[in-house]
């Protein structure tokens, strides 16, 4: 069965998110008491529990701003790639010694099917792998002009680097959805925690506007600022 895709419960970024749960959580600190003595399930375990949500919450809004990991794969498939295109140059001038203007000896070390190899991993692995069956046929050809079985194995060990490359990139990539909807999963928990907090603290400071304000979230998320108090008004009939 599908998975159902979580999404975020807020409309803030997740920085700006992971802010407003910081503020209202500092305010929260500073009212504990009051807290838990209109609701004791808000008492000092609680605090503590949540400090610690909060905390991983935050590392994961952090982690989630960045692809560090995918971008170092891809990084390294990039390398990869490059080095077996590389390799190819530098092998043609052999092949070409060998087999001198022979173009169907060419076409099997696969000349007509590189520049389209060149532009993906899949493709390149592919050509690698022909390169390889190729070189081990013509082995003693190549071996008469000095390229001999070692560097005939440098081709296979390119090509399996290119595949190990691919792999841990794709599988990355396959894995990232499900490692998204569980960081967000905690985010949004995180958030229906601070919602909570913040709907008790109006409750607790409804006539203290001061605190009322602290404990305010706004639609973009992000906390209330207090207003400042409106001037007394004078009495009707005086300037």
């Amino acid at each position: 069965m599908k998975r159902q895709e979580t999404k975020r419960s807020y409309v803030a970024s997740d920085a700006e998110m992971i802010q407003t749960a910081k503020s209202i959580f500092a305010s929260f600190e500073e009212d504990k008491d009051a807290f838990s003595a209109f609701d004791p399930d808000y008492g000092g375990g609680f605090a503590e529990r949540f400090r610690t949500e909060l905390q991983e919450a935050e590392d994961i809004a952090k982690n989630m701003s960045v692809s560090a990991e995918l971008t170092g794969l891809s990084s390294d498939v990039h390398s990869a790639m490059e080095k077996c295109k590389n390799f190819f140059m530098m092998f043609k001038h052999f092949i070409e010694k060998a087999f001198p203007d022979d173009v169907p000896v060419w076409k099997e070390f696969g000349y007509d099917k590189y520049d389209y190899a060149g532009k993906y991993q899949e493709e390149m692995i592919q050509f690698m792998n022909n390169l390889y069956v190729t070189a081990q046929k013509y082995r003693e050809q190549l071996a008469a002009v000095s390229f001999n079985e070692e560097r005939i194995q440098e081709i296979n060990e390119m090509k399996r680097r290119l595949d190990e490359a691919d792999q841990h990139q794709e599988n990355l990539k396959r894995n990232r959805a499900n490692i998204t909807q569980d960081r967000l999963a905690k985010l949004n928990n995180c958030w229906s925690e601070i919602s909570e907090i913040a709907r008790l603290g109006k409750l607790i400071f409804a006539n203290d506007f001061g605190k009322y304000q602290r404990y305010v979230i706004y639609t973009n998320g992000r906390p209330g600022i207090p207003a400042p108090p409106e001037p007394p008004q004078a009495p009707q009939g005086q300037a």
